[in-house]
């Protein structure tokens, strides 16, 4: 039994010793990733907050701008950029672009993203 004791206890030290994470990056609180710039009339703050971080956004974050979404009551929530966050992964930035997508909060906290397809139509003449 001290054995296995023994060889558990030794396990986690190894497993803390080793398994830490080699490169800078810091592990940022998820609470610590966004701010929410208003609500609408659907969601309270802290709804919104607490859905929100129960997610790993990695991949939300701009560089040097902060990425706006809309929730669909017209909340706004702002992900932090990287240079607020400071030493954020490199997997975890993606380049700036404009969020067309609409968020919402199911209530099982889940966040439903709704994208809308976007129709090409090609219009031609009729030449006779």
């Amino acid at each position: 039994m001290r054995k296995v004791i023994f060889a558990l206890c030794a396990i986690v030290i190894v497993n803390n010793v080793f398994g830490q994470d080699s490169n800078n990056t810091k592990e940022i609180d998820s609470k610590d990733n966004f701010i929410v710039v208003s609500t609408g009339d659907k969601y309270s703050k802290s709804e919104i907050e607490e859905a929100f971080s129960l997610v790993d956004w990695c991949g939300y974050h701009f560089e040097s701008t902060r990425h706006r979404i809309k929730l669909d009551d017209g909340s706004i929530l702002e992900f932090k950029s990287a240079t607020e966050l400071g030493n954020l992964s490199k997997e975890c930035i993606s380049p700036s672009y404009e969020d067309a997508k609409i968020y919402s909060i199911h209530p099982t906290k889940t966040i439903i993203i709704k994208v809308e397809k976007e129709t090409n139509v090609k219009v031609s003449s009729a030449k006779k």
